[in-house]
């Protein structure tokens, strides 16, 4: 019997053997001493998204090909590249760092997100919604695998079922911004302004006040218009205005709002500061020749 336990524990430790060779640098994720490439690579890597948040691509880029190089099954490495590419427009490219590194790590449910989120953005959806699925799968309170499949679904114009998706996320996340706003845009595709409204002052209410993004405002106005709320869709515009740059497009729409209201002068004024931005804006050139065509002598009213 002692020397089968002891064949046994030999085939054991044979087995456990083979194993680390095969897998490489995941012995990081293992019990004992990492090996010195296997810090390397973390070390290059680190540099590597340091030098990204900084904004130097070119470095971050030289710095995590050497993490890469210095161990090539290391998921994380691969997801920090496929991140700088992705970022720099290399989509195609960066689905293929991290589809390499899924077969060394299936387990990884952040590069099964990021993977979906890539192929989200090349309007692949049917692997967009697989790759979602296996994240889930791995984690089902994965509240950004949960965003990037309703977001697959949105795709579809599977709006009720997109909005079950982001409810479930808000669930698990109830102030997560991200997810407030999806929800918030997906009423708007559906025409629900009202509940659209409700959502987007949820948003809001997660900043400081004085502090609520511009974008955030511009769709506040725009739900409020839609709404009939013409002077409360002014007063949300112009403040939007005057949270930073403002676009063409939420001139266009303060306009609007302020012709709605009477205020011809002051929609003018927006439509002029909107053409002074971009000289052929079609909405405002459209809209101030009718102004315009309207104050001609004998011009027709109905």
């Amino acid at each position: 019997m002692g020397r089968n336990v002891l064949a046994c524990a030999g085939m054991w430790l044979a087995a456990l053997g083979a194993m680390v060779g095969v897998g490489g640098c995941r012995w990081c994720r293992r019990e004992g001493p990492v090996p010195q490439s296997v810090l390397n690579c973390r070390q290059l890597s680190q540099e590597g998204v340091t030098a990204l948040e900084r904004g130097q691509t070119h470095e971050a880029e030289t710095l995590l090909t050497k993490a890469i190089t210095t161990c090539p099954t290391d998921c994380e490495a691969r997801r920090n590249y496929a991140e700088l590419l992705h970022k720099t427009g290399r989509r195609h490219e960066a689905v293929l760092q991290l589809t390499e590194a899924l077969k060394s790590t299936p387990e990884d449910e952040a590069a099964w997100v990021k993977l979906a989120d890539l192929y989200l953005g090349l309007n692949e959806l049917d692997r967009a919604k697989q790759s979602a699925e296996q994240a889930l799968q791995l984690n089902t309170r994965s509240v950004p695998a949960l965003l990037v499949q309703a977001s697959v679904k949105r795709k579809q114009n599977l709006g009720r079922e997109a909005l079950a998706d982001f409810h479930r996320a808000l669930n698990l996340d109830p102030e997560n911004r991200d997810v407030l706003w999806e929800i918030s845009d997906t009423y708007r595709q559906l025409g629900e302004p009202q509940r659209e409204l409700a959502n987007l002052q949820a948003l809001a209410d997660t900043f400081t006040p004085g502090e609520e993004p511009q974008r955030v405002l511009h769709q506040q106005g725009l739900a409020l218009s839609a709404l009939g709320r013409h002077a409360e869709a002014v007063s949300v515009l112009t403040l939007a205005r005057e949270r930073g740059a403002a676009s063409p497009e939420l001139l266009f729409h303060l306009a609007e709002a302020q012709l709605r209201m009477g205020q011809t002068l002051e929609a003018r004024q927006a439509l002029a500061q909107a053409l002074a931005l971009e000289p052929n804006h079609a909405s405002s050139r459209t809209l101030l020749d009718r102004l315009e065509l309207a104050q001609q002598p004998g011009a027709f009213r109905r």
